[in-house]
């Protein structure tokens, strides 16, 4: 919700000023509708005024209304809404953040294209631009998202894939043979973004749980990880990375050894991870390219006469 401050300057002229947002929470419609309409009428009197074009809120009541109203405007419920970059959906869906972070990593790369495919620079300076410049463009607030869903995240890993093969190029066999890089050839060179991603999740929860006890972000972690809260999805996806990386939950109250234990960590978690670690694809020989074209003939002899036969 954004505020709109008019006040009058030196010179007698009436000057808009914009104030931050603002976020209210509540457990019901009837006490949201309270929170908001004593707001706006608290603002009038202090000379700020609601940005109702701006101005949203979400339920994940289902008899929620569609509407508050907000004196002679009336405010607007929404599936989902943008604040500081990312979207927030009633049903914690990841599908438009997903959608987001791939259009951000395309439009990223296509910034940088020239850099990213030129031939004049070496392999490690572009990827360590990619690394740099366009996959964080792709990263940010990562460490919020539950990860959950394999075939939201399938969509990035193919966009990454795509990018990676553009600066690497083509292998060349010894038969003078050009062929694109296999999945498991490309995490040679980088981590997954999927892995990525999970680590600044671990990191963000090493940050909010090294902050002093006093303050209300520790506060709050601290009784989501205890008693039946402690099933919330976002500390349970951080327990079950933690628990694959071999890494204790009281690891996370040191900053400096919780950093090296992520990163000198046994084994990366990734929802690629399996992909990654494939083989290589056979050689296409002659042979196999003479055995599949008899294979294919006699396939479509015999479909042939099936199709003949029933006619």
């Amino acid at each position: 919700m954004d505020f709109h401050i008019v006040t009058r300057s030196r010179n007698g002229a009436w000057v808009q000023v914009l104030a931050d947002d603002l976020t209210l929470l509540s457990n019901s419609m009837e006490e949201f509708t309270s929170q908001i309409q004593g707001l706006y009428s608290i603002a009038a009197k202090t000379g700020l005024r609601v940005n109702i074009q701006k101005a949203e809120f979400i339920a994940n009541i289902k008899q929620a209304s569609s509407t508050i109203p907000l004196g002679n405007d009336t405010m607007c419920r929404v599936p989902a809404a943008k604040y500081l970059g990312e979207w927030i959906s009633a049903s914690e869906s990841e599908t438009l953040t997903t959608d987001a972070r791939c259009t951000k990593l395309e439009r990223a790369y296509h910034s940088y294209k020239n850099i990213c495919t030129s031939n004049y620079l070496s392999t490690d300076i572009k990827l360590n631009h990619y690394k740099l410049v366009v996959k964080p463009s792709a990263l940010y607030a990562s460490g919020c998202l539950l990860i959950n869903r394999k075939a939201q995240l399938r969509t990035l890993e193919l966009k990454e894939r795509k990018i990676l093969r553009r600066i690497l190029g083509l292998i060349r066999e010894e038969d003078d043979i050009h062929r694109i890089r296999h999945n498991n050839e490309l995490c040679e060179h980088q981590e997954d973004i999927v892995t990525c991603m999970r680590e600044r999740r671990l990191t963000f929860h090493g940050h909010m749980t090294s902050l002093r006890h006093s303050r209300l972000t520790n506060r709050i972690l601290a009784v989501l990880s205890m008693g039946k809260a402690s099933n919330a999805k976002w500390i349970t996806r951080v327990k079950s990375d933690l628990e694959g990386l071999q890494i204790p939950l009281k690891t996370t109250e040191n900053r400096t050894q919780y950093g090296q234990a992520i990163l000198q960590g046994v084994f990366r978690l990734s929802l690629t991870s399996k992909k990654c670690t494939g083989t290589t694809r056979p050689k296409t020989t002659d042979e196999r390219k003479q055995a599949h074209r008899q294979k294919m003939k006699a396939y479509w002899a015999n479909k042939n006469q099936k199709t003949l036969a029933e006619s």
